[in-house]
């Protein structure tokens, strides 16, 4: 059988084909020529670059945009990260390892003022807490660069993210604040005159500091009532799904296990939430009643009126348009774990316990570091019997 050719290069005969490769610092799209003696031949070549292109024998021509997408895929992708991770770090990849000038630049030419060159462009319009995630994906790809022996030396270990110890703080100010419990009890009260399923949503959170992800997979067979209980024991989610690119190609939504080892576990409740949890329940049966075409396979508790799971960003969107209804500062989701947990800190609960409780590693820094603040007035009063008492 004849091979399938299509050029001619020097009287020898080939198989051609052209494919985009990425785009430059303006958008245009780059292609590269591909040659074989067969159509086969090329395809496997085509092949090949995607996944080990990067790697080629010549070090000093690796890109820092193919080698990212070869570490994304070959590297992270495949270490057990969970999906909805891995979303984030393709997001860094497509918002700013794309767009960075020195995207098509071999990683052996990068140096640290490039980075910081294009970190402090970033400043410009975006926020510290954005620049900070960019970098610590960053120094990741870096470290293992340099592990691997890709390059010469690290660039990134100097670079500075171009932000005043004011700003910082004041970010991190932003991002850390818990719910008073004020605004808590307004936000319950509204949200329940309003959505009933997502005010028991919002209801459990703040009483129990399970996650966002963790109420929304909540399944009704892992509630036992006669011992007031919760097993803790998946999470729910929308991931979207990438190809090897990092475009995306679909979602889904996934019930997987929890964010650790330690965060499978056991929460208990009282009448009150008992009561919530109940409520829920019938208001899934009317749900159930009035659509037909009702269809809760995966038994959740918590669902939408056609009984598919609810997705982690319309909670957000209805916990945002709450919070501006009421004129309320907007913080997350999430942040009801760090106001339960400030809570029970602040109510002497022992440390250990504590992070048996929420799902955290006993011992871990994270819980102190991460999640509690300490209430102003109980800073206060412990500093003026302090100052008595000297």
């Amino acid at each position: 059988m004849a091979r399938k050719v299509n050029s001619y290069i020097n009287g020898k005969k080939y198989f051609r084909k052209r494919v985009k490769v990425g785009e430059d610092e303006t958008g245009k799209a780059i292609f590269k020529n591909f040659y074989g003696e067969s159509e086969t031949d090329t395809l496997n070549k085509i092949e090949e670059f995607k996944y080990f292109g990067v790697i080629t024998k010549n070090k000093k021509r690796r890109t820092f945009q193919q080698l990212y997408l070869y570490w994304l895929n070959e590297v992270i992708k495949t270490s057990g990260i969970k999906p909805n991770s891995f979303d984030r770090y393709m997001v860094i990849y497509n918002n700013y390892v794309k767009k960075a000038p020195f995207a098509f630049s071999p990683v052996t030419e990068i140096e640290t003022f490039h980075i910081q060159t294009y970190y402090n462009q970033l400043a410009n319009d975006k926020s510290f807490s954005v620049i900070e995630s960019v970098h610590k994906q960053f120094k990741r790809f870096f470290k293992y660069l340099s592990a691997s022996r890709q390059i010469p030396f690290n660039p990134i270990e100097a670079v500075v993210i171009p932000y005043s110890v004011k700003e910082k703080n004041k970010a991190k100010e932003k991002t850390k604040k818990t719910y008073s419990k004020d605004e808590r009890d307004t936000l319950l009260v509204e949200a329940f005159h309003t959505h009933a399923i997502y005010g028991c949503i919002m209801y459990l959170m703040f009483k129990t500091g399970i996650r966002p992800g963790e109420a929304l997979g909540l399944r009704k067979n892992l509630i036992d009532f006669k011992n007031k209980k919760i097993f803790i024991k998946s999470t729910s989610a929308k991931v979207r799904e990438f190809d090897y690119d990092g475009n995306v190609v679909g979602s889904v939504f996934q019930n997987d296990t929890t964010k650790t080892s330690e965060s499978t576990r056991e929460v208990y409740f009282n009448n009150q939430i008992e009561m919530i949890l109940r409520n829920a329940m019938a208001l899934q049966e009317r749900q159930k009643e009035k659509n037909p075409f009702y269809d809760n396979s995966d038994d959740l508790l918590f669902t939408t009126a056609s009984g598919k799971p609810i997705e982690s960003r319309n909670l957000r969107r209805f916990w945002e348009r709450l919070c501006i209804r009421l004129k309320l500062p907007y913080r997350s989701p999430h942040k009801t774990r760090h106001t339960f947990i400030s809570e029970m800190d602040s109510l002497g609960v022992d440390r250990s316990i504590l992070q048996q409780i929420v799902g955290h590693k006993v011992d871990s820094i994270i819980t102190e570091k991460h999640y509690i603040e300490k209430d102003q007035k109980l800073i206060e009063e412990i500093m003026l019997k302090a100052i008595e008492s000297i």
